[in-house]
């Protein structure tokens, strides 16, 4: 075999590998892990989702910081508390000035027991960070699961699971009056007592 031959050949031998590594470079970029797009698994998902609601409930109390003009809460406020956190079918009944118990009463339906007590606990921090030194702590001492009652002096809240609201259905025992609700005439419910026994139940504690 020819030497020159040869060496054209070891030439060609050393070239290829830069000749490859330029057409690497061309062809494909670099991989960086800050470029790429993260895919959660359920459980990240939802550890995610509820770092994000922490976030929410933050961003609020630095934003209202401020106690407001009727109460520890203004209605306005505490509609749009509700609502950021999913609870649904909200009523507002506005309450006669001479039955001397609140301004308004406001009902709502939750998604689970577990969604009442964690807005329960987020709402109490809130209202901590809201009031002054002469509003009083909230009455937290009833601790049902399906019906829970909060008074804030100026409103009262009634946070229900759907079946638990259908059955005492409040909205109708506030426009019309025991007399004409149906629900509380069936003798096997004693609906009233109990009704009256959540409404009264705070303002017992405080005489």
């Amino acid at each position: 075999m020819d030497e020159s031959s040869n060496k054209t050949d070891d030439d060609q031998s050393q070239s290829d590998p830069i000749k490859m590594k330029d057409y690497i470079k061309k062809k494909f970029i670099k991989f960086d892990e800050m470029d790429s797009e993260i895919i959660y698994d359920d459980i990240d998902l939802i550890l995610n989702q509820k770092q994000e609601r922490k976030h929410q409930h933050s961003r609020y109390a630095m934003a209202h910081m401020k106690r407001g003009e009727e109460g520890v809460f203004d209605l306005d406020e505490i509609i749009q508390l509700l609502r950021e956190e999913n609870f649904y079918d909200l009523a507002v009944i506005k309450v006669p000035k001479a039955l001397r118990y609140c301004d308004f009463i406001v009902i709502c339906s939750a998604l689970s027991q577990k969604h009442i007590k964690t807005f329960v606990e987020t709402l109490n921090k809130l209202y901590k960070m809201k009031k002054n030194l002469r509003d009083p702590f909230l009455d937290l001492s009833d601790t049902s699961t399906d019906w829970r009652l909060i008074d804030m002096d100026n409103i009262i809240l009634h946070i229900f699971l759907q079946k638990t609201r259908d059955f005492y259905d409040l909205e109708t025992l506030w426009s019309v009056g025991e007399q004409f609700d149906d629900r509380i005439q069936r003798p096997e419910a004693s609906t009233i007592e109990t009704i009256l026994q959540k409404h009264f139940h705070s303002q017992n504690q405080s005489v």
